[in-house]
């Protein structure tokens, strides 16, 4: 089993900080199968202009 709590992942800081990842609890059970992911940073939309 793979148990993963309170992952957070920020990039930049202050007020122009964005939160990839904000506390996130994970569970993944022996025998199991999980996939994660996300569209290519070239697709993706500016976030503060």
């Amino acid at each position: 089993m793979l148990d993963i709590r309170s992952l957070s992942k920020k990039f930049g800081s202050g007020a122009r900080a964005f939160h990839a990842l904000k506390s996130i609890d994970i569970t993944i059970e022996e025998g199991s199968f999980s996939r994660f992911s996300a569209r290519p940073a070239a697709a993706r939309q500016p976030c503060c202009g």
